[in-house]
């Protein structure tokens, strides 16, 4: 099984009011990032390499999203 490229990248911030949004929101990320994460490791196990394609790329975007710049 390949593992070697996954890398789980789940922060959590504290639950406050002002930032009780931004907080559900990063935790339904965390969350999409391990169900591809599972689905990956599925593919993997039945070699199917195109499924296991498009899933990576929809982790690179998933996890692309996870980090935002704020100025």
């Amino acid at each position: 099984m390949r593992r070697d490229f996954v890398s789980i990248f789940h922060f959590r911030s504290e639950k406050v009011q002002g930032n009780q949004r931004m907080t559900d929101e990063a935790d339904k990320r965390g969350q999409l990032i391990r169900h591809l994460e599972n689905a990956l490791a599925l593919a993997d196990e039945i070699e199917d390499g195109e499924t296991g394609f498009l899933i990576e790329r929809a982790l690179d975007e998933a996890r692309s999203r996870q980090f935002r710049l704020t100025g």
